[in-house]
């Protein structure tokens, strides 16, 4: 039996959360569930959901008429389109979105709530938030890894309310470019660089929860030491121009590359022999299963769900937030050691595909919506 899900945020960029909407929706159709989105009219969410319309199938797509999820404007729109479309289901992909659903199943009592919680931020005690994340109104939080879980429950959520359903991405791309790492390479750099040179790197926004600080100065060690590599950054944010100069003024200009956003994340990571991602909180980190795929050997901070992902000598190596002292030391080994980078990196792509895969993802939320929609027929009117 089908229903209707509408996805609810309000973030302006694309990130890891919409593109997991975006495999979400694909996932569902065979099971018969009907997805719609709403986004900020000026937002990529609600640009890129309406181009789904002509590659994945007809979304229908809200444009919200501002970000701001009080905006009284947003939930009169809502509203009106629930009842328009009949909608089951609310899913609110961000905090913000949580905000307007809450407000929306205010109007709407009937309507199943669900909240993807996917950072590990702490979450603020004031009794605004605590109202939020304590409201009855929610029928369940799906977090995309336990440690988000763990900070969820201790927050005060009823355990019977939390559902662990674990992000996942495609490896369907890289099997199409057939793991070719040289020709990924040419294809980034031409022959700019050495090919045969170990190649580092990392994708994700340039913000001060990623580490790309730590990163850079690892670099500066790793030249210290006479090591021979290549580091490439992709991606945009607040802190790129800051870590450029950080860059330059170390002297990395000849071994630290960075190419902005790319709207190839396949291309980029499949052109790296080493991804690591020295983040300083990380509710998943969704670029770390890209590297397993891609075939590369990964090291990330111990923090959040990384080591979920990363499991310390088996998929990859962990390493203490902002110690680039040790994420260096990790490097070294991984660049002059051929045999370890193989070793890691085929583990770490056998276990993702055994523990993160997009149809284990679609099937968990499937699971969720099916028992909120069965707890609520249940309840009396």
């Amino acid at each position: 039996m089908g229903f209707r899900v509408l996805h609810i945020g309000n973030e302006i960029s694309w990130r890891g959360g919409e593109n997991q909407v975006r495999l979400l929706i694909a996932g569902l159709r065979p099971f018969g569930v009907e997805s719609f989105v709403a986004y900020p009219r000026e937002s990529r969410g609600f640009a890129r959901f309406a181009e789904l319309r002509g590659s994945d199938g007809p979304v229908e797509v809200l444009p919200l008429p501002s970000r701001r999820a009080f905006d009284p404007r947003n939930i009169r729109d809502l509203v009106r389109f629930c009842d328009v479309h009949d909608i089951q289901i609310l899913d609110a992909q961000s905090s913000g979105g949580m905000s307007m659903a809450l407000k929306v199943k205010k109007r709407r009592p009937k309507l199943c709530l669900v909240v993807h919680r996917r950072v590990d931020n702490p979450i603020k005690r004031s009794w605004l938030t605590r109202r939020k994340y304590l409201n009855p109104r929610v029928n369940r939080f799906v977090c995309i890894s336990a440690a988000i879980g763990q900070i969820v429950r201790e927050y005060g959520v009823n355990p019977d309310l939390i559902s662990i359903v674990p992000s996942a991405v495609e490896e369907t791309p890289y099997i199409r470019l057939g793991h070719n790492k040289i020709e990924a390479k040419k294809i980034l750099a031409g022959r700019a660089v050495p090919l045969d040179t170990v190649w580092i790197g990392n994708a994700s926004a340039f913000t001060s929860q990623k580490g790309h600080d730590t990163f850079i100065r690892a670099c500066q060690i790793l030249q210290s030491r006479s090591v021979p590599f290549v580091c490439w950054f992709a991606g945009d944010g607040p802190l790129l121009a800051k870590c450029k100069h950080l860059a330059e003024d170390l002297n990395l200009q000849h071994s630290v590359r960075f190419i902005g956003h790319t709207k190839s994340v396949t291309n980029f990571v499949l052109a790296l022999d080493v991804l690591a991602v020295p983040s300083n909180n990380e509710g998943l980190g969704t670029i770390l299963l890209e590297g397993a795929y891609a075939g590369c050997a990964l090291v990330g901070s111990n923090v959040g769900g990384i080591p979920e992902i990363v499991r310390q000598g088996e998929t990859g190596f962990l390493v203490a937030p902002g110690n680039a002292e040790e994420l260096a030391d990790r490097l070294e080994t991984l660049i002059r050691d051929a045999d370890i980078r193989a070793k890691l990196s085929s583990a770490a792509r056998d276990y993702v595909r055994s523990h993160f895969s997009v149809e284990q993802m679609v099937r968990g939320n499937l699971a969720v919506y099916q028992g909120v929609l069965k707890a609520a027929s249940h309840r009396p009117s």
